[in-house]
């Protein structure tokens, strides 16, 4: 299980993320944060471990769009997951859009939490 919560300042994000894509037995992965471009960074991670059954986003802040963009990329790469969660990241309907987009190239998830987020509310 890992959680990514924090980025101090003096941390490479893209190296820290270029070395989780080595780690094959995760099954949780919770991120807190927005990675930004960090995020392609995680595209060796996703595609390498198949033991990632549960993904979620879990934003203080509103997902922006080239945050949604960069998180589809990352489940384009995913086939084993499971249970992918968006709870409470204030996700717009521009921004789920590019996240639904990949999930019909994903029938193994089993699970989807859009809870509390501003989808269909224009």
């Amino acid at each position: 299980e890992l959680h990514i919560i924090h980025n101090p300042n003096n941390l490479n994000i893209d190296a820290f993320c270029g070395g989780v894509g080595y780690n094959r037995s995760i099954q949780n992965l919770s991120i807190s944060i927005d990675l930004g471009e960090g995020f392609k960074s995680l595209v060796p991670f996703l595609r390498n471990n198949k033991s990632l059954s549960d993904l979620t986003f879990d934003f203080e802040n509103s997902i922006e769009l080239r945050c949604a963009r960069n998180i589809a990329v990352l489940l384009g790469q995913q086939s084993s997951l499971k249970c992918l969660c968006f709870e409470e990241t204030n996700l717009g309907d521009e921004m789920f859009v590019e996240i639904a987009s990949v999930l019909r190239k994903q029938p193994q998830i089993e699970e989807l939490n859009f809870y509390a987020n501003n989808i269909g509310r224009n």
